[in-house]
């Protein structure tokens, strides 16, 4: 859109989609501010082949806040009606922002760290906020010797699948129960004993080692739901009656 200051990017997302991004590296003074989104603008509403955005998102060399600088106050560049209205075109909110209202978070600084300002932003539509997570600002690792913090998110899509913690397992505090372990110990003699007595015979696909030990490890995990369950229903009965009393 503007070579070296504004491009507009569409990258492959999720079950076919794509998604379209707006990035900026806004100039200094108020007065090229307000020609640059405007330029902006107008190019997204007469070019209609470029996708509008969902993200706009680099550094905008402004903010909307007094408490987005340190000391607070605001600049000629900030709240200019031009990125407004750009803003409102497109439906996009500071998602950094929206998820840390009263937080303060500064993105740059000057040499001698007396003045910082959070003017590197990520806008977002309402559409897609709502899957935006682990807003962040940091600078460790990120590009030695600029005076820049990088703002990051992760964004998930709403239609992806469910994914959950992963395969069920025992808790440490489970081999602290002698009941449960002494089961434990008692079901692996007996699967080893019944193996040694195989190892003469031969193999069976559907009843061997390899069959063996997942039967051994899913009969350990019911036992130990069911050990656990007992203690949580004892340690139940027993908050209830110190209640009652």
């Amino acid at each position: 859109i503007i070579p070296g200051r504004a491009m507009v990017v569409s990258v492959n997302w999720h079950l076919g989609e794509k998604i379209t991004l707006l990035a900026v590296y806004a100039p200094n003074t108020a007065k090229e501010q307000q020609d640059f989104w405007l330029k902006i603008l107008d190019t997204l509403k007469k070019k209609s082949h470029i996708p509008r955005p969902k993200f706009l998102l680099g550094d905008c060399n402004n903010v909307d806040s007094p408490a987005d600088r340190f000391p607070a106050h605001l600049n000629d560049t900030d709240l200019s009606i031009e990125f407004l209205e750009l803003r409102a075109y497109l439906g996009v909110d500071d998602g950094w922002r929206l998820s840390n209202p009263g937080k303060v978070g500064y993105s740059w600084r000057c040499a001698d760290r007396s003045k910082h300002s959070r003017i590197d932003k990520i806008f977002v539509t309402q559409d897609l906020a709502i899957g935006c997570r682990k807003w962040k600002i940091w600078d460790k690792g990120f590009c030695t010797g600029t005076d820049h913090s990088a703002v990051s998110v992760e964004l998930v899509h709403l239609k992806h699948p469910y994914i959950g913690e992963g395969r069920a397992t025992m808790r440490p505090w489970h081999a602290k129960i002698p009941k449960f372990m002494k089961e434990v110990v008692a079901r692996g003699r007996e699967m080893l004993d019944e193996l040694e007595s195989r190892q003469t015979q031969e193999r069976d696909p559907n009843d061997n080692i390899q069959t063996r030990w997942p039967s051994f490890k899913d009969e350990n995990l019911r036992s130990a739901k069911t050990h656990a369950s007992e203690i949580n229903q004892k340690e139940a009965r027993i908050l209830a009656s110190l209640a009652k009393d």
